[in-house]
């Protein structure tokens, strides 16, 4: 750190004028220089305190920059904890809702066993086709009637087979 701007012996003169001059001549040489060495040394405690002031000065600005950080992601922090905690809880509300819907449907369940309805364990999902009893060949003569039928109505309206007996 730079020296400050007025040395102790610059501030004796102003406070005294022409005290140099007085002092040098009412000391001796050796006490104008001890005298001198005194002030000297009051100005090196002077700029070794400013500078330690300055150091002090520094540390309290790096400590300030720091806790603000710390605050600035402290109040992040609790930020992101209000949302999460407000997730969490539109969660939990799901799976209450989700729970109370899943016994509802399980009631609804237990209330179609006995009926047709009830015995339907398909789900949903496409009934395999129902097994034939005809033959082959009476199977292939359904066929073809129907696939005749289709294609010309009026001609198979008075035909009988044996697969329309069964």
């Amino acid at each position: 750190m730079a020296k400050t701007t007025k040395p102790v012996t610059a501030i004796i003169a102003a406070l005294f004028p022409k005290s140099e001059k007085a002092l040098s001549e009412a000391l001796g040489t050796e006490q104008f220089n001890a005298f001198a060495e005194d002030a000297q040394e009051v100005q090196d405690r002077l700029d070794a305190q400013a500078e330690g002031n300055q150091a002090v000065a520094n540390d309290l600005a790096t400590a300030n920059a720091t806790l603000k950080e710390t605050q600035d992601k402290l109040t992040a922090s609790e930020t992101a904890l209000e949302k999460a905690n407000g997730d969490l809880t539109a969660a939990n509300k799901l799976a209450t809702e989700a729970q109370a819907k899943a016994g509802q449907w399980d009631a609804y369940q237990a209330s179609l066993k006995g009926t047709n309805m009830g015995s339907d364990t398909s789900n949903g999902k496409e009934k395999p086709a129902p097994v034939s009893t005809m033959s082959d060949k009476d199977q292939k003569i359904l066929e073809d009637k129907n696939r005749l039928a289709a294609k010309y109505p009026g001609l198979m309206a008075g035909l009988h087979t044996v697969a329309d007996e069964e």
